[in-house]
């Protein structure tokens, strides 16, 4: 997947809308990979109901489909919580983008999925280490 950019000249951050027409847009347009369309109450309202803090979070950890941060490496965290609370705002929710003391617990919660992501990718480390490469004849060959 190609990596975006949302740069903005350094001091300024992009609002929601900025964000989802320069990066979300691309796949929350016309609903690649299974992304919610912005404006589709329907698709949008499990994901509404998950609450902006935690859609938030798991959405900029990268979850389904999407990769982290929605691709744009250069995003930050309260550039990518304006987009969702822009998106969501459009599809039926009555979010606005994080304050301060919201943005501590997407902060937070943006831990906590990372963490959960870090253990998981450790463990198939681990799987995939502690498995004997097998070829024809039954000879594990030297790594």
């Amino acid at each position: 997947m190609p990596t975006l950019s949302c740069a903005a000249m350094p001091g300024q951050v992009k609002t929601g809308e900025q964000v989802y027409q320069t990066i979300c847009s691309a796949c929350h347009r016309d609903g690649v990979a299974h992304a919610p369309k912005v404006g589709d109450r329907a698709a949008w309202s499990k994901l509404i109901a998950e609450k902006q803090v935690e859609l938030t979070a798991d959405a900029w950890a990268g979850t389904r489909a999407m990769p982290p941060k929605g691709g744009a490496t250069d995003l930050s965290l309260r550039e990518f919580g304006g987009a969702v609370a822009y998106m969501a705002s459009q599809s039926g929710a009555d979010w606005q983008a994080p304050d301060d003391a919201m943005m501590v617990r997407i902060r937070a919660a943006a831990r906590g999925a990372l963490d959960k992501k870090i253990r998981q990718a450790q463990a198939m480390r681990r799987e995939l280490d502690a498995s004997p490469i097998v070829v024809k004849g039954g000879k594990s060959p030297a790594q």
